[in-house]
């Protein structure tokens, strides 16, 4: 299992990593996370845990992966945290043992007293970090062994400098390649160094570390890297207990996902609530069930087949009907378009997998919030207030279809659009400059939803057009429809400038 694992990651550069790829590693992970909550032997339960290792070990490649794919996107921000130093590291060495346990190889793992248990610091890039290196020593040694040394620079002073050192018995690097080992997809024989080192390098950069490597052909190499950390007390980095979601005890959940295995993942957590869930598998039928009933939480993958989750999330706003006050959350396994999600009139967007804390923690936050705004929205109905009155140059029935008398949400979209939405829009027409149709196509995509709610569904029904039929177009007729976009635009941001100003006026009185 292992070698194939190992052989996705290898070839996935030139196949192409999937959404569908994803989706199964994420299933790995969910079955081990619920498979790990199970009554285990000792034993058992040490290989559940690193069969879950190494599933989100996968899953951090897929993502670096895609990424390489994307020249654009190299580099990667991670938030800093603080974090269980010493157990992430065993973690990450276990894993890479369970990689070479067909070959000869004593790996052996020293960190000094002086290493602390626990830091602050960007743990998604010291995992890549160390993954990277110790996979690129597998490689390449057959016999002998692998260590990786870990010391602590600065004791007693200030916040830690960490030095790890990964030294192996593999075939060496020639001195006349040892400065060309961190250029991307260097190769000095049939396998090659590929990314692996030049992102390790870069995350290490980021990071304000530094990283070296001393090496003789047939003796072995050693990678050397240090990376700054801040010092952190174990009580900042305890794991908190999960949250009782109380609120869901005998409430109705709706899971909208074509994914069997990640369904029964949520499932099984949900119903921990006492939770009564409900299952769909694609857009069309999300929508037939939210007509007919009430449901207090809906859970929508952005990938769903036929109707995808932002149209699907997007058309049972518009309806204000059963299910208009609801708390909606999107899913993906990959990075989501947060303009989007808020537009369409989603309250989160969670990434998949999250493990059972992470996914309490999330939808207690959504509820608590959501039951907030019920109790304004009642406030507000108390008081008789008639429903939001639009500029009649916009589309005044759909805005009011879709606001009411929800003059927060109309408030908040407004202001995204115009401080986020809008000045991302205006890519597309650097993009036609240099006639690059498919970034228009993605483009309009992107954000057409975002016009209809702001009541400019005729900008609206032309970038639905130009997505469906660009390629049927001549670069004349192209720039004759941006153009006509532009037109209508300069005329129409003061209006919703003006709206904008309105409601917070609203706004303001009403809170006072």
């Amino acid at each position: 299992m292992i070698k194939a694992i190992n052989s996705v990651v290898q070839n996935a550069t030139s196949a192409g990593v999937s959404h569908d790829v994803k989706t199964l590693v994420n299933g790995v992970l969910c079955m081990s996370s619920l498979l790990e909550n199970t009554p285990l032997s000792i034993e058992q339960a040490e290989i559940v845990q690193l069969l879950r290792k190494s599933a989100s070990e996968l899953n951090s490649m897929m993502t670096k992966v895609l990424e390489q794919t994307n020249p654009n996107q190299h580099s990667v921000v991670y938030n800093a945290e603080s974090f269980h130093f010493v157990e992430e590291v065993k973690y990450i060495f276990d894993t890479f043992k369970l990689t070479i346990m067909d070959k000869p190889i004593k790996a052996q793992l020293v960190m000094d007293k002086a290493v602390p248990s626990t830091v602050r610091g960007n743990k998604s890039a010291l995992n890549r970090i160390l993954n990277n290196l110790l996979h690129n020593a597998g490689k390449f040694t057959e016999n002998g062994s692998i260590e990786l040394h870990i010391k602590n620079k600065r004791v007693g002073i200030g916040n830690p400098i960490l030095c790890f050192e990964i030294t192996d018995t593999g075939i060496g690097i020639a001195d006349e390649n040892v400065m060309n080992i961190f250029n991307r997809f260097t190769k000095f024989n049939s396998e090659g160094y590929g990314i692996g080192l030049a992102t390790a390098k870069e995350l290490v950069e980021q990071a304000n570390g530094t990283i070296k490597v001393k090496s003789q052909v047939g003796i072995g190499t050693t990678f050397s890297v240090t990376l700054p950390f801040e010092a952190t007390h174990f009580a900042a980095v305890k794991k908190s207990i999960p949250l009782s979601i109380k609120s869901l005890k005998g409430k109705k959940v709706l899971i909208a996902d074509d994914d069997i295995v990640y369904k029964k993942y949520l499932t099984t957590i949900l119903k921990q609530y006492q939770a009564h869930i409900t299952l769909a598998n694609t857009g069309k039928e999300t929508l037939q069930l939210v007509d007919n009933q009430h449901f207090d939480l809906i859970m929508v993958d952005l990938n769903l087949p036929d109707i995808d989750g932002y149209n699907t999330v997007f058309n049972i706003r518009k309806k204000i009907g059963l299910n208009a006050y609801t708390a909606i959350v999107g899913m993906s396994a990959s990075d989501a378009d947060r303009q989007k999600v808020a537009a369409c009139g989603m309250d989160d967007i969670l990434p998949k997998p999250l493990n059972t804390e992470g996914l309490t923690l999330r939808l207690q936050k959504v509820l608590e919030h959501k039951k907030s705004v019920k109790k304004q929205i009642s406030k507000v109905e108390n008081r008789e207030i008639s429903p939001l009155k639009f500029n009649k140059k916009l589309d005044t029935k759909h805005l009011e279809a879709l606001y009411g008398d929800d003059l927060e949400h109309a408030f908040l979209i407004f202001e995204a659009f115009l401080s986020e939405s809008l000045p991302q829009f205006y890519a597309i027409y650097d993009a036609l400059e240099t006639k690059n149709f498919k970034e228009i196509k993605a483009l309009a995509h992107r954000f057409k939803i975002a016009f209809s709610m702001v009541g400019l569904t005729n900008i609206e029904k032309h970038l639905t057009h130009l997505e469906r039929h660009i390629f049927n177009y001549s670069p004349l007729q192209i720039t004759e429809i941006l153009n006509d976009i532009a037109d209508n635009l300069r005329t129409a941001k003061p209006i919703l400038e003006k709206e904008l100003s309105k409601m917070k006026c609203q706004y303001q009185s009403k809170a006072a």
